[in-house]
């Protein structure tokens, strides 16, 4: 069948006795054929010296930049020097460095191994102590006051992380104990943000992060730690090819830059305790006093699984695990003045704007006080030295400054107390 062809001219396409097949032949053989074997040859020579810039950009970067292997509380070399503003916080000094040695914890280099004891403080923001300064974060004063003459020194690491619940323990008890020189004993501090989650986010109590699905266990790692194995970017992912390339992660690293800088900015804002005034307020304006608890069964039950795999992570590591309660401000006879003092506990993101409802005092002092009893009752099963804090540091401005956070004298206390039954554990027991 021949091809359908247009009029050259006039009403018939015969008239100038040209075949109008030869016509639709001679445009397509002299014009189109050239034009788009030249186009196709380019694309294809374009593509190809795409494919080697990318693969010798790739080849480069990871000879350049070697990929981390192991998981940090802090970016290594961290160091930040907060001044506090003195109304806010008046039992704390007016300036504190906030440092992080190579391996990303909180305290000094870790000596030869055998020359030292090793201990190792888990927990969250009352472990991490923001603005105390490194010599005198409680977790320091205990390994001052379990150092004695003529004795080993005590090395004390602080992986305390701000927002960390009992899940993430799990992850960090699991890697850290792994990846650091062996450590001779774990304290940890844990149940305030469990209570916090579980009455305000229920939905966000997780299970043990074990029991995770893939695609969440990934942001669990990101959660419990700043950083995390990876190229450039700080990336755990076992999956494709594309995602462990370094081009990548570079690619990635440079689109989270705007928010690494504003959370930069928001950190220097912290540096005065402003966010901790707005917070606040924003519970001052609340828009219902809770003063009944929801039922906390399923999510007691969660926190018990995690303290008994965290237990279970450490013995695995022939590490120790002493097991601290959580003390708190929290309870059902505050003054005016002291309520004000309080900003947590609140139902949502009420930590992001106001108008959410928050719990009566009175009752999260009970939330706080069965997840501590159960904490103690894992302790018992499980024949482990457990240090009942909650009971021991009085609930009174003199210790915290806020709901749950230490001031000055209560990092004192809370050393004191810590050290004092710790001398009686190994290796500590044994000198």
């Amino acid at each position: 069948m021949l091809p359908a062809v247009r009029p050259t001219g006039g009403g018939n396409f015969m008239q100038d006795n040209v075949p109008p097949v030869l016509e639709r032949t001679e445009v397509t053989s002299d014009e189109s054929t050239p034009v788009k074997k030249g186009v196709g040859a380019r694309f294809l020579t374009l593509g190809l010296s795409l494919f080697l810039a990318l693969l010798v950009a790739e080849v480069a970067l990871r000879i350049l930049v070697p990929a981390r292997t192991t998981h940090a509380i802090w970016p290594p070399g961290t160091r930040q020097v907060f001044r506090p503003e003195q109304d806010i916080f008046p039992d704390l000094p007016a300036e504190a460095v906030f440092s992080a040695n190579s391996r990303g914890l909180r305290g000094p280099e870790m000596g030869v191994d055998g020359s030292e004891w090793r201990l190792l403080a888990i927990g969250g923001s009352t472990t991490e102590c923001l603005y105390h300064d490194d010599k005198k974060m409680w977790p320091a004063r205990v390994g001052e006051l379990l150092q004695v003459d003529g004795g080993k020194k005590v090395w004390v690491g602080n992986a305390g992380r701000s927002g960390a619940s009992s899940g993430d323990h799990v992850l960090q008890t699991k890697y850290l104990l792994k990846e650091l020189p062996p450590v001779d004993l774990a304290v940890m501090l844990v149940g305030v943000n469990d209570v916090v989650v579980a009455l305000g986010a229920p939905n966000d109590y997780k299970p043990t992060p074990a029991d995770l699905p893939p695609e969440e266990h990934e942001k669990a790692i990101r959660k419990a730690f700043h950083h995390v194995p990876g190229r450039l970017e700080d990336q755990w992912d076992h999956g494709s090819f594309l995602r462990q390339s370094a081009i990548f992660q570079l690619v990635r690293r440079i689109r989270r830059q705007r928010e690494r800088t504003l959370d930069a900015h928001n950190l220097r804002q912290e540096d005065a305790g402003t966010t901790l005034v707005r917070w606040r307020g924003y519970r001052q304006k609340a828009s219902q006093i809770l003063t009944e608890l929801p039922d906390l069964k399923e999510a007691l039950s969660t926190y018990r699984k995690n303290l008994e795999t965290t237990v279970d992570l450490a013995a695995a590591s022939k590490v120790q695990i002493v097991l601290l309660t959580q003390p708190t401000f929290w309870r059902d006879d505050l003054t005016e003045a002291e309520q004000k003092l309080l900003w947590m506990g609140g139902v949502g993101n009420f930590q992001k704007e106001p108008g959410h409802a928050y719990y009566s005092a009175g009752a999260l002092a009970k939330a706080m006080a069965a997840f501590n009893e159960t904490l103690l009752a894992v302790c018992k099963d499980k024949g482990l030295v457990c240090v009942d804090l909650a009971a021991e540091i009085p609930k009174t401005t003199e210790y915290f400054y806020d709901d749950c956070h230490f001031g000055q004298r209560g990092a004192e206390k809370i050393a004191a107390v810590v050290a004092s039954h710790l001398k009686g554990v190994l290796p500590f027991g044994t000198r």
